[in-house]
């Protein structure tokens, strides 16, 4: 929403998340890895030791959205996805790059409607530079191969020190 419409395809083709390869987002020059928390907890995820790993000596960003469940204000995923939907068509972007990548996760528009119980509103935004001195994290390149599988929780109130930007929505 905040690009210009120009770039719209790009940021559509860097959205890798539901191919499951490397990151959420991979652009020429940066990663981003997108995690997401409710109100009132300070956690994130981190489900391997790949998804903070620098890749191809490009930058890397953790962004976290903030929700809170509302089902009188938030939006359904599907809600979501007919937003993303409009303002690609308006700035003329390609939406069939958005279907592919909801059908790797068996989504459509056909099915969407099965999560209309769960209506978050996003709160804030909050993005943090990973490779950063001293930024907490776990990474396969520095364990031994015998070690693998790993998963954590960071504690974002831990990670001031380490934030690019942050946004309320």
């Amino acid at each position: 929403k905040n690009s210009p419409a120009s770039n719209y395809n790009d940021v559509l083709f860097a959205w890798r998340g539901p191919y499951d390869q490397g990151h959420d987002f991979e652009f020429e020059d940066k990663n981003i890895e997108v995690k997401s928390r409710s109100i009132g907890n300070s956690s994130v995820k981190i489900t391997n030791e790949g998804q903070l790993q620098q890749l191809e000596g490009k930058g890397l960003e953790l962004s976290v959205v903030t929700l809170e469940r509302d089902q009188f204000t938030g939006q359904t995923l599907k809600e979501l996805t007919q937003d993303i939907v409009r303002i690609v068509e308006v700035g003329l972007g390609d939406t069939s790059v958005l279907y592919s990548a909801l059908r790797q996760k068996n989504l459509g528009l056909h099915n969407l409607s099965s999560y209309d119980d769960l209506a978050f509103r996003a709160v804030k935004l909050v993005d943090y530079d990973c490779l950063k001195d001293a930024f907490p994290r776990i990474i396969r390149s520095e364990l031994p191969d015998a070690i693998f599988g790993l998963k954590y929780s960071l504690n974002t109130a831990e990670l001031e020190d380490f934030i690019i930007e942050e946004i309320e929505l």
